[in-house]
């Protein structure tokens, strides 16, 4: 007979083993399991690039899966942006993406774009030769790693492509008819010329009128403008008013090419009728946008619309400084063919869906949560995940957040920007939105809840009874010896 010492331990044990089995089969175990990445490189035939898979551990068969595809300047996969003088990112909404998305079910591939070895790390010379069209390869390349992967499920790949990236993506989803569905941030859907005038005459030049008296722009409101406090998009954009001897010189005077009667001022008038004629410069083989002049450039998502069957998802901040919503919110017209078009628009967020107060503030903050949140549900009701996806954001106006106050690119703080976000949403096909889960607010955590909810009490209340057993089995025992 076994002695009254060992009975306790052999209840507690049994009840143990019994709350392992329990929480291993609950939906929130099976949700929330380990999240894993796989570092390997491409290679996009004169140089290899660095990739890198984040997936969810335990997913039988692989895991639907997002491939990011950068937008403009040479980013590597994170996509670091850093403000000029630091060497802390101020943002990396593509690694945000990679945290956020594999603990949730969707696998990330990410990698570094052509000539790019990482993080403020690029052969500039070499890069500037590259085009859309050798993005649109290299993205190919990647595609047929990710087909490869046991990983990934290569039923339910999606490409999502941020800004310039847009138009490589689209370009990559009409060409492979196999890809699951086509994810757009941020995308280019005017004409280049046409983006290039929004972000002057939409956000730089009333940037600039703010410290131009009587509306006269001079070589002091030029440099008053390079040391204020505007986002991404309204101080870089100054330079392009700034006549081109400053280069060589360092001394800021009006363009001559605006100059129309060369007083050494210049009107908004003087910007409006000559600013064609600087784009013609900087779209020409010797200027700063040759790669999206109209012999060089993959068409706008715009443009290609009717040749996308798949689903497409648009991600469009109403803030956003780099590319003009109203031509976001075309697409709906262009994409009228598709029966499987959703398009959300959020009030209070940037070009990387990041908080912003204005255009004139957009300046690349880290991406909120609820854009992530309608990526994942989207993606998870169309590869019908076992998952349940996270709660859709509601088109009802949430409560507001004030958003950031305009702060310079040098000092500002890189937020959590976990703000809620008003959202407009267009969809021919309503997300599947059956046993919404609570997803943690905090970027790259598990959920914590799955079904009802009601599973983690389940488990407890099972504990409770099996010690209570023990311990008066323990007693009852104890009181016969």
């Amino acid at each position: 007979m076994k002695s009254k010492r060992g009975i306790l331990p052999s209840a507690l044990c049994f009840g143990l083993l019994v709350l392992a089995t329990a929480l291993l089969h609950s939906p929130a175990a099976a949700q929330t399991g380990g999240v894993s990445s796989q570092d390997f490189s491409v290679d996009f035939g004169d140089f290899q690039s660095k990739a890198q898979l984040t997936y969810p551990t335990n997913a039988a068969g692989g895991s639907p899966t997002v491939i990011l595809i950068h937008g403009s300047t040479a980013a590597d996969m994170d996509f670091n942006y850093f403000t000029q003088g630091s060497t802390i990112p101020f943002s990396h909404i593509f690694k945000d993406i990679a945290d956020y998305y594999p603990a949730r079910g969707v696998a990330v591939l990410r990698y570094n774009k052509h000539y790019v070895s990482g993080p403020n790390q690029a052969d500039q010379v070499k890069y500037a030769k590259a085009d859309l069209n050798l993005f649109l390869s290299d993205a190919e390349k990647v595609l047929a790693a990710a087909e490869s992967n046991p990983h990934v499920d290569k039923q339910h790949i999606y490409i999502y492509g941020w800004s310039e990236g847009s138009t490589v993506a689209a370009a990559l989803v009409a060409k492979h008819p196999e890809v699951a569905g086509l994810i757009v941030q941020g995308p280019v859907a005017a004409s280049w010329r046409e983006t290039f005038k929004y972000q002057m005459f939409g956000v730089t030049l009333p940037y600039l009128l703010g410290f131009a008296q009587g509306g006269n722009i001079t070589a002091d409101t030029l440099s008053q403008a390079l040391a204020g406090d505007g986002g991404a998009v309204a101080r870089s954009e100054v330079i392009f008013l700034i006549d081109p001897s400053y280069f060589q010189t360092k001394k800021v005077a009006v363009s001559g090419f605006l100059d129309s009667n060369k007083d050494g001022v210049l009107t908004a008038a003087e910007v409006q009728a000559n600013y064609d004629a600087i784009l013609d410069f900087y779209f020409s083989p010797q200027g700063f946008f040759y790669i999206y002049s109209p012999d060089k450039a993959l068409p706008t998502v715009a443009e290609q619309a009717a040749n996308i069957k798949q689903p497409v998802l648009v991600l469009q901040g109403k803030l956003d400084a780099n590319v003009p919503v109203t031509a976001s919110q075309q697409l709906t017209s262009s994409f009228k063919g598709n029966a499987d078009y959703s398009y959300k628009e959020y009030a209070d967020l940037g070009h990387s869906l990041g908080p912003a107060s204005s255009v004139i503030d957009d300046r690349f903050r880290p991406i909120a949560t609820p854009p992530m949140a309608d990526g994942v549900a989207w993606v998870l009701a169309h590869s019908n995940a076992s998952a349940n996806p996270p709660a859709a954001v509601s088109s009802t106006p949430q409560a507001e957040v004030s958003p950031p106050a305009a702060t310079s690119d040098a000092t500002a703080t890189p937020t959590t920007a976990m703000a809620a976000s008003t959202v407009t949403s267009v969809s021919s096909t309503p997300l599947a939105e059956s046993n919404p889960t609570v997803v943690s607010t905090s970027p790259g955590l598990p959920r914590t809840g799955g079904g009802n909810g009601s599973t983690s009490l389940l488990v407890l209340v099972a504990l409770a009874l099996l010690l209570g057993f023990g311990l008066r089995l323990y007693t009852y025992r104890a009181r016969r010896k």
